[in-house]
């Protein structure tokens, strides 16, 4: 990472090697990252390097910097770093930012801005509300309506403009323009924030005859732990059905007696070999899936 001239086969190393010293969080690790991102010429490194140096739990001492890059996806992952550290002080430079950026990355900044905003002594409600309009919008385009769900679904957990949070991811609901998948990933947000609309349209689609929204929708049960719809999951995992795999991953996600008692049965004696398969190794390796139902998170673009 340290030692090249640049340039072509060589930037694909250095960025290759950041990505594989995060397994590695010590402090040659963190000083090796920093002077990437400060120093190489090629941007792609820099990036992977920023990315990187979060994953470590590091790259708070390079947001700044990193928000006044010329380079869009630097400045972006720069903006991710200061919300998910609660960096206030960098919301002026973020705000100042953002509006310099095309539209493609101009809602990632609003991502990172509104819960910069959320976060800090005496939020400003109102900025928030026109924040919310923006992110009403981004939920008609198929590329960015996930993301914004995710930030609405946050701002109605958080109490920061809840109402206008929730009736905008209602509205799309019922709209059919949007791709089923993202209507699911829409009802999951209102589900986390309370709103029995979510928990009815994720009911909906676990029993539509679309794979992808299903199969989806068994995911986010498990992902949110849906009680009500833990015996429907469970029926699916002992079943032959197409989603049989995806509803052994959700009863693991469930985490309760009932869950890892079903696990230790369709370890034993499921009709299908992957599916016994795969409830052993959940058991084997006590791989519940992860919760993460908290927060908006980190979500870093990927470079072309």
């Amino acid at each position: 990472l340290a030692r090249r001239e640049g340039g072509g086969v060589e930037d694909k190393l250095a960025a290759a090697a950041s990505l594989a010293l995060r397994g590695d969080p010590g402090e040659a690790t963190v000083a090796a990252l920093r002077a990437a991102f400060r120093e190489d010429a090629s941007s792609s490194v820099r990036y992977e390097a920023l990315v990187s140096l979060f994953v470590v739990g590091e790259g708070a001492e390079c947001a700044a910097a990193a928000i006044e890059e010329s380079d869009e996806d630097l400045a972006v992952v720069g903006m991710q770093i200061a919300a998910a550290r609660g960096l206030t002080d960098l919301k002026a430079s973020v705000a100042a930012r953002r509006e310099r950026m095309r539209s493609t990355t101009r809602l990632q900044a609003t991502l990172s801005l509104v819960e910069l905003e959320a976060i800090s002594p005496g939020a400003d409600e109102d900025r928030i509300a026109e924040w919310v309009e923006e992110l009403a919008r981004a939920l008609k385009n198929e590329e960015t309506s996930a993301a914004a769900a995710r930030a609405l679904g946050w701002l109605a957990r958080t109490g920061h403009s809840a109402e206008r949070a929730r009736f905008a991811m209602r509205a799309r609901l019922g709209s059919f323009l949007l791709h089923p998948i993202l209507k699911v990933e829409i009802a999951a947000a209102l589900t986390e924030a309370g709103d029995p609309e979510g928990v009815a349209h994720i009911e909906r689609a676990l029993e539509s005859r679309r794979k992808d929204s299903k199969g989806y929708a068994v995911e986010v049960s498990g992902r949110l732990k849906l009680e009500p719809f833990y015996d429907t999951i469970a029926r699916l995992a002992r079943s032959a059905d197409y989603h049989n795999e995806t509803a052994i991953l959700a009863v693991a996600a469930y985490d309760t007696d009932a869950s890892r008692a079903l696990l230790s049965e369709l370890a034993r004696s499921h009709a299908d070999d992957e599916c016994r398969a795969l409830a052993q190794e959940l058991l084997r390796d006590g791989t519940l899936l992860d919760d993460e139902s908290e927060g908006r998170g980190v979500l870093f673009i990927p470079r072309s």
